[in-house]
Parts: structure tokens; C-alpha cells; sequence
């Protein structure tokens, strides 16, 4: 009996010393790890970001000021599309819904290949990893910040020859304290110039 108490006391040592004692905390639902520490998240609980593209058919210019209503949640299949070789522009809004005040939060956009080109925003940009950031410095509770970036849309000699219109889904991320929050809209670019004319006609 003494001998029954004795590998029962040395299993809940070896069970307390084992590597799960030291683990990590869980993952939060809804959130996956990423490499080198922290998590991404679709809705972080304090933080939240939500990306949207400018209407098609809005002319701009650069350095233009815009409406919050200019801008959409996704471009779908069936509406019209960018077209060739026209400045339009995204819009990030970040959002602390949380108690507290945010300092120093992270904001990135990475831009699709082949279908729109980096011209201008209040940050720098990677050309090598096609990627915008940006820093909050400060962010009270409750309150939202508007990013806006200028892109311009693709060349002809980068969309299909038949004038087929081709969408993407365009990324923005914000992190704070470790944790992510990330949103994503579709844009298309459309096989027509801003004049209407069918691409192939201008290749």
C-alpha cells in the first residue's frame, strides 16, 4: 500500500514537470499562430479593421479627398470592374472597440500582383513583398482611423487579351499587442478602357 502511494505521488510529479505544464495558453477560438509568436485573428476583441475599395466609375486625381460613402465593401463578379490604367484608391478603417487606449498598431495592405500598382499613402511600401504600412501611434476607446492608399489600376498587357475582366482579393492586416485583426475585400479589374473601348483594341 505504501508503495501504491509512493508511484502515485511520483506520477503527479512527472505529470506536473511534463512539457504540456509549460505550454502555451491556447489559441483563442477563431484565431490561428503565427510565426515567431502571436496570433492572426478575423476580429480581434479590441481591435477590428475593415478594408474597402473605391466605387469603379469614381474619377480622381492624386492627392483626392473622399467620402466614407465612395467606398464599397467588395467589387462582385458581375459589377464593373476597374478599368485599364485608372488611379482609384482603398480605404482602411481600424476601430479600438476595446476599454483602453492602443498605442503603436501596425497596419499593413498587400497589394495583388498584376492587377493594381502602388502610387501613394501616408506610410512606406515594399515593393519586393508588395506591401503598405503604416503605424497608429495612438487610438482612444471607441474611436476609428481612416487609411486611405491611391493605386493604379493594371496596364492592358496585364489582363487577358480577350477583354475578360479579373478579380482578386486584396488583404489588410492591423496588429497590436501581439494579436492581429484581419479583413479582406474583392476587387476587378475590368477588359475595358475609361473610355469604354474594349482592351484589345488598345494593346
Amino acid at each position: 500500500m505504501h508503495m501504491k502511494k509512493q508511484l502515485i505521488a511520483l506520477l503527479s510529479l512527472f505529470l506536473a514537470l511534463s512539457p504540456q505544464a509549460f505550454a502555451a495558453e491556447p489559441t483563442p477560438v477563431g484565431c490561428q499562430p503565427i510565426y515567431n509568436g502571436g496570433t492572426t485573428c478575423a476580429n480581434n476583441s479590441d481591435l477590428t479593421i475593415n478594408k474597402k475599395v473605391l466605387k469603379p466609375g469614381i474619377s480622381i486625381t492624386p492627392g483626392s479627398s473622399f467620402n466614407d460613402s465612395d467606398f464599397i465593401e467588395n467589387i462582385g463578379l458581375n459589377d464593373p470592374g476597374y478599368p485599364v490604367n485608372t488611379l482609384t484608391a482603398f480605404r482602411i478603417y481600424v476601430t479600438n472597440k476595446g476599454r483602453f487606449t492602443l498605442k503603436n498598431i501596425s497596419v499593413k495592405d498587400i497589394l495583388p500582383p498584376r492587377y493594381v500598382t502602388f502610387i501613394s499613402g501616408s506610410g512606406t511600401y515594399d515593393d519586393s513583398t508588395r506591401t503598405f504600412s503604416t503605424t497608429i501611434k495612438e487610438l482612444k476607446s471607441k474611436a476609428t482611423q481612416a487609411i486611405t492608399i491611391q493605386v493604379m489600376s493594371a496596364r492592358p498587357d496585364q489582363l487577358p487579351t480577350d477583354g475578360t475582366a479579373l478579380c482578386t482579393i486584396n488583404l489588410a492586416l492591423a496588429s497590436v499587442n501581439n494579436k492581429t485583426s484581419q479583413d479582406s475585400s474583392q476587387l476587378c479589374v475590368s477588359g475595358q478602357t475609361v473610355d469604354g473601348r474594349d482592351r484589345k483594341s488598345v494593346v
